[in-house]
């Protein structure tokens, strides 16, 4: 919601395309590029009435607390609800810019349509769009999102964690895949769209140019593009007209490049620099910048970001089933604690969450070790090839000569801990641990010396684990909505272990009127409906841990709205004010 840029490669741009675009690019004829690349948005007139709202100013229901951003689209106002005393959000259009451009109004209005439809709890929800007669301005309210954007957070930290970039990914791959149920492309994902809250949630904001596949929409012409250059897949700068969810993709990927590497794909100093590079260079390899990426990380971020869209993932859902094949599930409170550790990044080293305290740590370190083997193996066949071709050109080669590859290939091994492997397995008995559980739970061994092994569930819940030495080792499993299981046990073990979990639900107690209708808004987007019983209290049972909102209403009464984050058992209070009508009378004097 808040557009923060400091140079031009971070420029919202439109661009009117030309069929010959990409030949235009791969020119670098500077002047015939400049004809097409228009660096500012339309924008709205200065002197607009919603620039000077000031702290206490009344607009309707909503009591003026600050301005928060600017948009394309709108200025955002932070603004309480005068009779909830909710906190809220409103995009502002002055009817003067639809005076001088139609065409903001009848946009204005479709971003609130397009961003109603959705309800996940990824998305930043558009409740209402209103008017103001006197004021002379139609605005959006919206969910307001206290912990800020993407975009500041790397701007006080170039990069993030593993850990942290995985999740926001994941959280935003999710938010998309609510989108393209209803047909809808974003068209515009980059870190400034990207919102946390202080709870721990990922939000996806400002559908601004957001589309449906099947709209026939006048308002983005044939050949208009819009989007942010450093995120824009090629597609939307040839054909802004035919994407579909996988420029989503694209953007998102990289958008996940910058996590991991502080950089964009293809910077530059310039949107004719960026732009010529995304059709010109090769699609970039992460590690290039940040050797520490584990290679199946790697393959994921330049899946996302292929220049082709038919070689990238082809949906979101995609996006999140090849992560969770490589990383393991986290619960709830996991996800909500490494946001909470985003929001919370001040730029120094006493903020960061390092890869030492993460969740992934041994499946990132196991990644790790299969990288380095297969250089090692990679160095190995060169080295023979390299000695079979000498061999056979009749080089001749001392006895101490032709033994240097064999001395270096060895210390590579130890360097990789190969060597102490192959003799402790010569000496040590090896046994393994089958364990039944639920399915896709996470599985973690800490042996007697510290080392941590990270397993990854299937659908059946069964971990079956070899070449473990005996020893005693701690057994944690975890699983989203279950109680995290703990204990020692000693190997080898006479049977499999059976482990079930047990579901980690809570209750909330609501206190009101009689025949007060509650409506519950869960995380996972579905709505519960309840009625307070005549005794005024009703128990709500078996809730998954997360954020909530809850909304009473009653004929006689004002309606009250409560927004909850669940993680233990709560009592809630409806205090609803009577509602008051006005009636007349006529009689005789």
């Amino acid at each position: 919601m808040i557009n923060n840029t400091e140079n031009e490669a971070d420029t919202a741009l439109t661009v009117f395309a030309d069929e010959n675009i990409k030949d235009l690019l791969k020119s670098e004829n500077l002047e015939d590029i400049q004809k097409i690349v228009q660096e500012e948005q339309p924008s709205l007139p200065v002197n607009a009435s919603c620039f000077s709202w000031s702290k206490g100013q009344v607009v309707g229901k909503y009591e003026i607390i600050k301005k928060i951003g600017k948009g394309g689209m709108g200025v955002i106002y932070l603004a309480r609800h005068t009779q909830l005393d909710t906190l809220r959000a409103l995009k502002v259009l002055p009817a003067e810019s639809t005076d001088e451009n139609p065409v903001f109004a009848e946009r204005f209005i479709r971003e609130a349509r397009i961003a109603s439809k959705i309800r996940h709890p990824n998305v930043v929800e558009v409740m209402d769009v209103e008017t103001d007669s006197q004021l002379n301005v139609s605005y959006i309210v919206m969910e307001y999102v206290d912990g800020g954007s993407l975009r500041q957070v790397l701007k006080k930290q170039p990069k993030l964690n593993m850990e942290q970039a995985i999740v926001t990914i994941q959280n935003i791959a999710s938010a998309l895949c609510a989108a393209a149920e209803y047909g809808i492309v974003h068209r515009d994902i980059k870190p400034d769209n990207i919102m946390f809250t202080k709870q721990g949630k990922v939000k996806l904001a400002d559908l601004g140019i957001a589309k449906k596949e099947d709209e026939d929409d006048n308002l983005t012409k044939t050949n208009v593009m819009m989007g942010t250059p450093a995120y824009l897949s090629p597609e939307q700068v040839e054909n802004p007209k035919a994407v579909d969810i996988r420029s989503d993709i694209y953007s998102l990927g990289a958008t996940f490049y910058e996590m991991l590497t502080g950089q964009t794909p293809y910077p530059g100093k310039t949107s004719y620099d960026i732009l010529r590079k995304i059709f010109s260079d090769p699609v970039p390899d992460p590690r290039s910048v940040n050797p520490e990426i584990p290679g199946e990380i790697a393959s994921v971020v330049m899946k996302m970001i292929a220049k082709e869209p038919q070689k990238r993932f082809q949906t979101p859902a995609h996006v999140l089933e090849a992560l969770a094949k490589i990383i393991p599930a986290l619960s709830d409170t996991n996800i909500q604690l490494i946001v909470k550790s985003i929001v919370n990044i001040k730029g120094d080293t006493s903020s960061e969450y390092t890869s030492s305290n993460s969740l992934f740590t041994g499946t990132i370190y196991k990644m790790r070790k299969r990288d380095r083997r297969k250089k090692v193996f990679i160095w190995t066949g060169c080295t023979l090839l390299l000695l079979a071709i000498t061999g056979a050109a009749g080089i001749f080669v001392t006895k101490k000569q032709a033994q240097k590859p064999v001395v270096a290939q060895q210390k590579i091994n130890e360097t990789t801990d190969t060597v102490p492997q192959i003799k402790e397995t010569a000496q040590v008995e090896l046994h393994s641990l089958n364990i039944k559980t639920m399915p896709l739970a996470t599985l973690r061994l800490i042996a007697e010396d510290g080392q941590i092994f990270t397993y990854a569930g299937n659908n059946h819940g069964e971990f079956n684990i070899s070449g473990l030495s005996a020893g005693t080792y701690d057994i944690e499993i975890s699983c989203p909505d279950y109680f995290t299981y703990k204990q020692k046990h000693a190997i080898p073990s006479a049977a499999a272990l059976v482990l079930p979990l047990k579901p980690d639900v809570k209750n909330i107690i609501v206190s009101g009127i009689a025949g007060t209708k509650l409506e519950l808004q869960c995380p996972d987007g579905r709505e519960r409906v309840f009625t307070i019983p005549a005794n005024g209290v009703i128990q709500i049972e078996k809730l998954k841990k997360g954020s909530y909102f809850l909304k009473g209403t009653h004929p006689e009464y004002i309606f009250h709205e409560k927004h909850i984050v669940l993680e233990n058992d709560l009592q809630i209070s409806l205090n609803m004010e009577k509602l008051f009508k006005k009636f007349s009378i006529t009689t005789l004097p």
